[in-house]
């Protein structure tokens, strides 16, 4: 565990400083630990990040504005007593991997 903490600081300090990340991978390689670093490409973390490929964002289209005066705010709302038959407000779901994997 020790080691994995040290190759992660020198990791984060050679980051840190600029270095190279060729010369970076070489050297966590050099160091013949139980894994192999490689490089990572925008290419290869993009999907993980949930985006769709060949997505292009539409043209900008003007802002909608909505006219909201204080009295339509009610103090407080719970979407429990507004939607009691509703059960998916009382679950809490596991997004730790959302994105597409």
């Amino acid at each position: 565990m020790l080691v994995q903490i040290l190759i992660c600081c020198t990791i984060m300090v050679h980051l840190a400083h600029g270095a190279n990340v060729n010369h970076m991978v070489d050297y966590i390689n050099n160091l013949e630990t139980t894994w192999k670093a490689g490089n990572n490409f925008v290419s290869d973390f993009k999907p993980k990040l949930g985006l769709i490929p060949g997505y292009k964002p539409l043209a900008p289209s003007s802002e909608i504005t909505y006219d909201i005066s204080d009295e339509d705010i009610p103090e407080s709302f719970d979407p429990r007593k507004q939607w009691p038959d509703c059960y998916t407000d009382k679950e809490v779901r596991d997004q730790g991997c959302c994105g597409k994997s």
